[in-house]
């Protein structure tokens, strides 16, 4: 059985002992007891996910302080990963992940694709605040580590699962000897499920799933001292729409009789219902492969050399209703190729009162895109649509490359100091050709090539020290860096500007413990970012008085924002009955923020709602012969938040509890088990995200969260 928790508490007694079994993480890059580490990191375990009914990656948000994952940029799946206020919304090619992701090492640069099916994970490891040091750029929010099960673990098991809106799954796992010295480990996922929300007007469903995804490990140790692996993973998405609702009233722009209101604000979501103006067909689809290569190699007794090389490669197609009704008000046609390809070196060696880490970074990317925005609704002569439609060719190309080094080096019998340093550089090519067509006659057309070159140097710092032996304090002052780049909606010269690279200086400081022979753990952590050159796309008018003369999505950088909060965590594992909690505290705002048409100082940044809960109990019963029952609830508690840079009162979620119920089975022999559960007990509704285009038609278009959701799987253990 497993509970989930953050820090400190965040990971899975297998079973109850005397004393409880310590965490062991890779955070960084390192095995480390998660108790000690001096650093704010939630660790989750794959059975903890599985007493969450945790599914997709999506499920574990709120299951640490200051932590939110949602589909973004209304796509399925691309995981929009917002930690501690800091994150990134906009899935276009030409916009850097505030939060990075990494699966058994391999960097993931893009959100589409990562919103990751749940089944051959052991463990997920969230690192809070900037990660410059060891995994460098574009991890100014935190970082998110995803460790796959090792083939050499033999066993496995099998699993059906069938649910609310008639979902059917089956997934497989299985690891197995090949030979004296080498392993395989296979895993498979098929997920189906009709759709939440129903079309008012044609009762087409939105949000349903339909997805493949797998993963093949072979791993050898040709001898002692050299451990190589091969894995190769897929995920294969076909779905309908990932649609938003239209928040606030609708107009649209007539040549002859002037600005036309054709839909009021709707007021409160029903929960049930939406509009589109696409097809029904149209949907969304994504083939999302990789492979990798990863070389361990024991050089000596304390010293050891890991290379991880990757190559990625998707292809998106989706279709977007950016104005979330049945008007063509602003809907999105939008395909790209993606291509990825890294290698980073790590030498690890330590000595008697020192271990180190030094390492190299490499990556190229290149994304080649062709969308189309159709606005034929939105501007009209006389009652009768004009045709009006953008269509957009961009490509860009990027080179990584990076150096660090970290180290722990031990002062006293109680004092620790760990200093790290990273330099990193991008090297940006980006090409664009946009035009505008006007009643089937092009009207205009812009092009643009540009290139840009922007390197961060971000060190870090910690100073730890040991109250005793099951206690710490610590220090910590990090710089994190995020890219700049180029705007992939550019449409004339006025959105061409590229935007600069951001960075924060972050404080941090916390307490670490154990106490009742182990059965309990805490946290305590308290941070302060000062953050430059926040990046934010806004909507302006070209002109305020005549809609019809055209808009801008520009991104521009916030000179100032200010963000400050405090975490706190606990775990009690009590024989058969296990508590924990987790609470997060955050103030976040603008502290200078202008463009040329309004002054956003002192309004909060999306996405940071000011207080995040959650807890939970775990009780079970042994049933000798029988097996053992666990029965589990968990609740969730986000606070108020904006889901748009403007501030809207649209856009804007006032705060939602989420309640979890579940229930596990497992057979006295452990081969056979049985799991149900309830999510969202009490069928809340509420807005995680937003498509914010004020500009046009005033859309504001808001989407939401899973409503209540059942579950029952069985499963047998090989």
């Amino acid at each position: 059985m497993g509970v989930p928790a953050g820090g400190s508490i965040a990971a899975l007694a297998e079973e109850a002992a005397n004393t409880p079994e310590e965490i062991i993480v890779t955070a960084r890059k390192r095995e480390e007891s998660l108790t000690d580490i001096p650093a704010a990191i939630t660790a989750l375990s794959q059975e903890a996910l599985e007493d969450l009914g945790a599914s997709g990656l999506s499920d574990i948000s709120g299951f640490a302080p200051n932590l939110t994952i949602v589909a973004g940029s209304a796509q399925s799946n691309a995981a929009s990963i917002f930690i501690r206020g800091i994150g990134q919304r906009d899935s276009l090619q030409t916009f850097e992940q505030g939060v990075g992701m990494y699966v058994d090492g391999v960097y993931y640069s893009r959100m589409q694709g990562s919103m990751m099916r749940l089944f051959d994970v052991e463990r997920i490891e969230v690192l809070r605040g900037p990660q410059g040091t060891l995994y460098g750029k574009n991890t100014i929010g935190g970082a998110v580590n995803i460790v796959t099960r090792d083939p050499f673990e033999a066993g496995g098991r099998a699993e059906i699962e069938y649910g609310a809106y008639d979902l059917k799954s089956g997934s497989f796992y299985g690891a197995f000897p090949v030979g004296d010295a080498s392993a395989i480990s296979l895993a498979a996922r098929y997920v189906n499920r009709d759709g939440y929300y129903t079309d008012a007007f044609n009762g087409t469903e939105y949000h349903d799933d339909n997805v493949f995804s797998g993963r093949i490990k072979l791993a050898t140790r040709p001898s002692d001292s050299l451990t190589l692996t091969f894995a190769a993973d897929l995920m294969d998405i076909d779905v309908g729409q990932y649609l938003g609702r239209a928040e606030s009233h609708l107009f649209v722009v007539d040549l002859v009789n002037g600005p036309t209101v054709v839909r009021d604000a709707p007021g409160p979501f029903d929960g049930k219902t939406m509009a589109s103006s696409i097809d029904p067909d149209n949907g969304q689809s994504n083939t999302h492969w990789g492979l990798s290569f990863t070389a361990e190699w024991d050089l000596s007794e304390n010293s050891k050399l890991t290379s991880i090389t990757s190559y990625r490669h998707m292809n998106p197609v989706q279709w977007l209703d950016a104005d979330g009704s049945e008007f063509e008000i602003g809907d999105v046609w939008a395909t790209w190729v993606h291509e990825q390809m890294s290698e980073e070196l790590q030498l690890s060696t330590e000595g008697a009162h020192w271990d180190a880490i030094f390492g190299a970074f490499f990556m190229t990317e290149k994304s080649v895109a062709v969308q189309e925005s159709f606005l034929n609704g939105y501007i009209l002569a006389a009652g009768e649509q004009v045709g009006f439609t953008q269509p957009g060719h961009d490509t860009q190309k990027v080179k990584n490359i990076a150096l660090f080094g970290h180290a722990n080096i031990e002062l006293g019998e109680r004092t620790t100091l760990s200093l790290g340093a990273r330099w990193s550089q991008d090297d940006k090519d980006f090409e664009r050709v946009s035009e505008t067509t006007t009643g089937g006659v092009i009207t205009g057309v812009f092009e643009f090539e540009g290139s840009g070159k922007w390197s961060a140097f971000t060190p870090s710092g910690t100073l730890d020290f040991r109250l005793s032996e099951t206690s710490h304090i610590y220090a910590r002052i990090a710089r994190g860096f995020r890219s700049g780049g180029f705007n992939g909606r550019m449409f004339s010269a006025a959105d061409a500007e590229p935007f600069e690279p951001e960075y924060v200086w972050s404080y941090e400081a916390g307490l670490k413990g154990r106490v009742m022979d182990g059965r309990v753990t805490y946290g305590i952590t308290g941070f302060f970012n000062d953050y430059t050159n926040y990046q934010a796309r806004v909507a302006v008018a070209i002109d305020r008085d005549d809609q019809a003369a055209g808009f801008n999505f520009p991104t521009i950088n916030a000179a100032k924002l200010e963000i400050y909060g405090a975490e706190f965590e606990v775990k009690a594992e009590m024989d058969a009955l296990t508590l924990w909690a987790n609470v997060g505290l955050l103030s976040a705002s603008y502290k200078e923020f202008l463009d040329d048409q309004r002054d956003r100082t002192d309004q909060e940044p999306i996405r940071a709602p000011d207080v995040t809960l959650s807890g939970g109990i775990l009780y079970e019963v042994d049933l000798d012969a029988n097996g053992i029952v666990g029965l589990s609830a968990d609740v969730r508690y986000v606070g108020a938040y904006y889901t748009s840079v403007d501030n809207s009162e649209f856009l804007y979620e006032d705060g939602y509890a989420l309640v979890g119920a579940h229930a596990r089975w497992v057979d006295a022999d452990e081969t056979w088990y049985a799991r149900a559960g309830v999510k969202n007990l009490f069928d809340a509704i509420y807005q995680v995200d937003a498509f914010e285009f004020r500009t046009l038609g005033n859309a504001q278009t808001g989407f939401y969260g899973e409503p209540r959701t059942w579950y029952i799987a069985v499963g047998r253990t090989f």
